[in-house]
């Protein structure tokens, strides 16, 4: 399987990927840090992560330099869209097919235009550096069309609430993630909490048919539609790489809470 380019491989556009492209290991990253004057040495305040940098070595090898430059149009036309700005799209290669980047051209490039063929070097970069499983965890199951060899476990995501209880989250990614939760059905009181790392919230007045969504990664919290972010008192919940043992305690609960999220690397 060759590198694929959201659904596409280079191929498809009549192009043949070369060896010995960039494939960075680490995102940019830069140690921020602050000087005291009179105090030797540097006090780190944090790091700063950037991007991901790619560079795919491309070759369009045909005699004809009319129908080479009718392959390198056509490229160029999935690679912006039709408002001329750089499109977006899933990156992927044949050594680890379960997970993905989302790039787009970083900048200008031009081929060497030779004798029978012309060639250059793609420059890709993902700004969200973060690597990605191919399907949502609630997706996997024994059955699911993944590779063979991807370290992943089915498990269960949606659980019937109706008294104090422990449920098991598992994330079988690299980097901890906040996933989004479905609550539907009432309560007059609600706690989740993660044991893992003692982050949990609160809610109350939960209604039939008003289900709530904790969308952790964006900071939103709706209530049957509508934007209602102090329904939730306290954290937007982390769960960390492994087992995360989740307790979910209130009074008069008949609920059914869901979880999805995807798993992600560096």
């Amino acid at each position: 399987m060759a590198t694929k380019l959201g659904n596409y491989t280079f191929s498809d556009f009549g192009l043949t990927e070369e060896f010995g492209h960039v494939h960075p290991s680490t995102p940019e990253f830069e140690e921020q840090t602050v000087s005291i004057p009179g105090l030797p040495g540097l006090i780190p305040v944090g790091t700063q992560i950037g991007a991901k940098q790619f560079s795919l070595p491309v070759k369009v090898f045909v005699r004809d330099r009319y129908e080479r430059q009718r392959r390198k149009n056509k490229f160029v036309a999935f690679l912006f869209d039709e408002y001329r700005k750089p499109r977006e799209f899933k990156l992927s290669f044949d050594y680890e097919q379960d997970k993905y980047y989302m790039v787009k051209v970083s900048s200008q490039f031009t081929p060497e235009m030779l004798f029978q063929m012309d060639q250059f070097d793609l420059p890709l970069v993902a700004n969200d550096p973060t690597k990605y499983f191919l399907i949502n965890a609630d997706e996997i199951r024994m059955n699911s069309h993944i590779p063979i060899r991807s370290h992943v476990r089915p498990a269960r995501h949606s659980f019937a609430v109706s008294s104090n209880q422990t449920i098991q989250l598992i994330n079988d990614g690299s980097l901890a993630l906040r996933p989004r939760i479905t609550i539907s059905g009432t309560a007059t009181s609600l706690t989740i909490k993660n044991t893992r790392n003692n982050q949990s919230f609160k809610m109350s007045n939960i209604e039939s048919n008003k289900p709530i969504i904790v969308e952790g990664k964006t900071y939103m919290v709706t209530e049957g539609g509508a934007d209602t972010f102090s329904k939730l008192v306290g954290d937007f919940i982390d769960l960390l790489p492994g087992v995360n043992n989740l307790t979910i305690s209130g009074e008069d609960m008949n609920l059914t809470i869901s979880f999805k999220y995807q798993f992600q690397y560096m």
